[in-house]
């Protein structure tokens, strides 16, 4: 930490801002520089220290290897036949190897506070987790009833039924959620940092809700004769096994499936569109071991539903435990043996991306370039006419960039689709950002892959040199903080190399 005896004395700074009829600066000195800016957010210290921390990840890397963070600018755009290109190109002397790698090449994706797109997401672990146990204990139910009480075939058609329904869900609900619908998954992608926490406790809520919802519906469904506890697909516990074979049996199952489930879905290097199916087969030959001497569960919310419908609690406790167990050991090992090692995950649930951002492809401009495209903070947001939150994003963003410097801050809004419906879209709201067309969205695409995320960002930050800094939703308070951060850290570089290097300036 640097103390006032030793704190650099930075020359006076101005931040100018254009985009008002009258223009308006700024003039500072270091001593108060979280004071004196005017969009500096109120927040404690801690959060102002995680903020600089936040910033400061690509910068460790370039100090590292005996670099300056700002190390000039590393952007150019060209024209490629019809279309146009943004480069981030490596500044000269900064290795690829400087940028810091995450595990496998995947980011965690800062959505600051619990926004509308996390409550979307949430209710669709609702729906996921109901529309599982709705399917799932009808199936083990029909199976029952079909295959006269014959283990061999109700195991067989037990397990087919599974390998149709789990894809189907996964399809459906991936692209919005993740499609976890189950707590022990769920906790797992926490603690390995690839969730938030406050989201991740959402949607264990959530599951349990949406269990109890799927497992009353087929309840329901049933005639009173059958309402039997064979017929709500009830957690039971085999006779022939003791307490200790069925917690180890559950506690095996869910490490083989959290540690198939990392390295053919999680993993970059996994299955990719087919990871739907690689879960379908680790539960299915789970199923087909481990049924016997568990009854294999490994999905608290999936026994949590026919146990509150029907009121079945016996042996309860090892659905909610041994799963979690097996798990949690499974996912810690692939992230730390097998993934490369990624940055500190920091505070605030941020990490730096793994790689320099993607270059932009685009055909035209639909609102002036930036005038400082290549020299600023960036900050990208992708969208399509088709997105519902495209009006209300494109207008909060309009309102945002006016609050920032636009020599420091450029906003470029990348669209995807028809010319003429972008083309639309853009005249209707009017944003005094700069907008181009990426009809082929050949750009999301390149993001998408590059951050390894579910979907394509809806909005992202690139710093000078060319770094992925932040991604997430436009409508957090995310977005601000790291972009404050990048402006703070242009400000006062020396300030933050001294704590990366434990050096007083």
């Amino acid at each position: 930490m640097h103390t006032a005896a030793h704190r650099p004395q930075l020359a006076s700074i101005s931040f100018r801002q254009h985009r008002y009829s009258q223009q308006s600066s700024l003039t500072f000195q270091q001593p108060s520089l979280l004071a004196a800016l005017p969009f500096q957010r109120q927040e404690s210290d801690s959060n102002k220290q995680q903020g600089r921390r936040f910033s400061t990840s690509i910068s460790a890397q370039l100090a590292s290897a005996g670099l300056a963070a700002d190390s000039g600018i590393s952007r150019s755009l060209h024209s490629a036949g019809n279309r146009f290109v943004l480069r981030f190109n490596s500044p000269a002397g900064i290795p690829e190897s400087a940028a810091p790698q995450t595990p496998g090449g995947i980011i965690h994706i800062d959505n600051g506070p619990f926004d509308n797109e996390e409550k979307k997401k949430v209710f669709c672990e609702v729906l996921a987790q109901a529309c599982f146990n709705f399917l799932s204990i009808g199936a083990v139910s029909m199976a029952t009833v079909n295959c006269g009480g014959n283990g061999l075939y109700t195991t067989l058609t037990v397990m087919a039924t599974h390998f149709v329904i789990l894809p189907l869900i996964i399809f459906a609900f991936g692209p919005v959620s993740g499609a976890h619908f189950n707590p022990m998954v769920t906790t797992v992608m926490v603690l390995t940092g690839l969730l938030r926490a406050t989201t991740g406790l959402g949607y264990i809520v959530a599951q349990c809700f949406g269990g109890i919802i799927g497992a009353a519906a087929w309840w329901n469904l049933l005639p009173a004769a059958s309402r039997q506890l064979s017929m709500i697909g009830a957690q039971g516990a085999p006779a022939d096994h003791s307490v200790a074979q069925i917690f180890g049996g559950e506690v095996a199952a869910s490490f083989f499936f959290i540690l198939a489930l990392f390295g053919m879905v999680v993993d970059k290097r996994g299955w990719g569109k087919l990871g739907p199916f690689a879960v379908a087969t680790i539960v299915c030959l789970n199923m087909w071991i481990f049924g016997p001497i568990s009854s294999f569960c490994m999905n608290p919310a999936r026994a949590l539903g026919p146990a509150v419908v029907y009121g079945f609690w016996e042996h309860h406790w090892i659905w909610w435990t041994a799963p979690f167990v097996g798990g949690i050991s499974a996912g810690l090992i692939y992230k730390n043996l097998f993934m490369e090692k990624g940055p500190e995950v920091l505070a605030n649930g941020i990490m730096a991306a793994a790689k320099r951002a993607p270059h932009l492809y685009f055909d035209r401009w639909l609102r002036p370039q930036p005038a400082q495209l290549l020299d600023s903070v960036l900050v990208l947001n992708f969208f399509g006419h088709h997105h519902s939150s495209a009006r209300p994003t494109l207008s909060h963003l309009n309102t945002l960039s006016r609050l920032y410097p636009e020599d420091r801050v450029s906003f470029l809004g990348i669209g995807s689709g028809e010319h003429s419906q972008i083309s639309s879209l853009v005249d209707e709201l009017n944003p005094s950002f700069g907008i181009a067309l990426d009809s082929s969205a050949e750009s999301r695409g390149h993001y998408h892959e590059s951050l390894g995320a579910d979907d394509a960002p809806a909005s992202v930050v690139v710093n000078r040199t060319g770094h992925i800094v932040w991604s997430g939703s436009p409508m957090s308070g995310g977005l601000e903080r790291a972009i404050e951060s990048e402006l703070l850290e242009a400000a006062d570089p020396s300030t933050t190399l001294g704590k990366l290097t434990g050096k007083n300036a």
